[in-house]
């Protein structure tokens, strides 16, 4: 998190050095930055922007934001599912950013 193309385009940390989750394939094509799609390149896009601008916090948010809106039929969100590590992933990225 965020889309590892965002991430290297605006200047963030690279995939070995940024945050992350493990999800299931599954799920990560549920996410907003899955694919080829026009819509999935323009989020990429606005991230990478972000990005450039500092705003990285924000748009690891953006992406937490985007599985809280991913829902399961039980009523849970993809969020739910991976609150752990995403609290981890978070935790990270500010280590990151302080140094």
């Amino acid at each position: 998190m965020p889309a590892n193309s965002a991430s290297k385009s605006g200047g963030g940390p690279t995939r070995e050095k940024g945050p992350a989750i493990q999800m299931d394939k599954a799920d990560h094509e549920d996410t907003a930055s899955w694919g080829s799609s026009r819509v999935a390149e323009e989020y990429r896009k606005q991230q990478a922007k972000l990005i450039k601008e500092g705003k990285y916090m924000e748009v690891l948010q953006v992406d937490i934001d985007d599985l809280k809106s991913i829902k399961f039929q039980d009523g849970t969100s993809m969020y739910d599912k991976h609150k752990d590590t995403i609290k981890e992933a978070i935790e990270y990225a500010r280590c990151v950013q302080k140094n």
